[in-house]
């Protein structure tokens, strides 16, 4: 079954939820500052406001959170924190 025919097919309000993976690069162009990549995550969700079937608006929240590479060993939460890029989003829907 498709996200869209689910149990809010027909409703004007739709929520939807996502994750995801991928990784997050850093270059500051800085002198003394190298660039980094690192490991990320994304979790987030949002809803859809349809005012009729091809015209909407979409508000998304999600964190990008970068895991510290030292945080975990043995089962002890030591070093440094996970980072966190929280991101607001909004959009026009227009459907063809």
């Amino acid at each position: 079954m498709r996200a869209d025919q689910g149990v809010f097919a027909d409703s004007a309000v739709r929520p939807f939820v996502g994750i995801g993976l991928g990784a997050i690069r850093f270059d500051p162009q800085l002198s003394g500052v190298g660039p980094n990549t690192d490991f990320a995550v994304d979790i987030g969700g949002g809803v859809k406001f349809y005012a009729s079937e091809h015209i909407g608006v979409r508000l998304e929240i999600r964190d990008h959170i970068i895991p510290s590479e030292d945080r975990y060993d043995y089962g002890f939460n030591y070093g440094e924190p996970d980072r966190d890029h929280l991101e607001l989003s909004a959009g026009l829907i227009l459907g063809f």
